[in-house]
C-alpha cells in the first residue's frame, strides 16, 4: 500500500541521514589520524637529520 511504501522511502531516508553523519564523523577521524601521521614522520625525520649531524661531526673529529 501508499502508506507502507512512504514508510519504507521514510525508513531509507532516515538510513541515508545516519549515513551522511556516520560519513562526517569517519573523514573528521581521518583527517585527525593524517595530522597524526605527519607529526610522527616530521618528528622520525628531525631525529634523523640531528643523528646525521652527529655522524658528521664525529666523522670530522675522528679524521675521515
Amino acid at each position: 500500500t501508499k502508506s507502507d511504501i512512504s514508510g519504507v522511502k521514510s525508513g531509507i531516508t532516515g538510513i541515508n541521514t545516519r549515513l551522511d553523519h556516520i560519513d562526517k564523523r569517519l573523514d573528521g577521524i581521518d583527517e585527525h589520524l593524517d595530522r597524526i601521521e605527519n607529526l610522527l614522520i616530521r618528528a622520525h625525520e628531525n631525529r634523523i637529520e640531528r643523528l646525521e649531524d652527529k655522524v658528521r661531526i664525529l666523522e670530522t673529529a675522528l679524521g675521515k
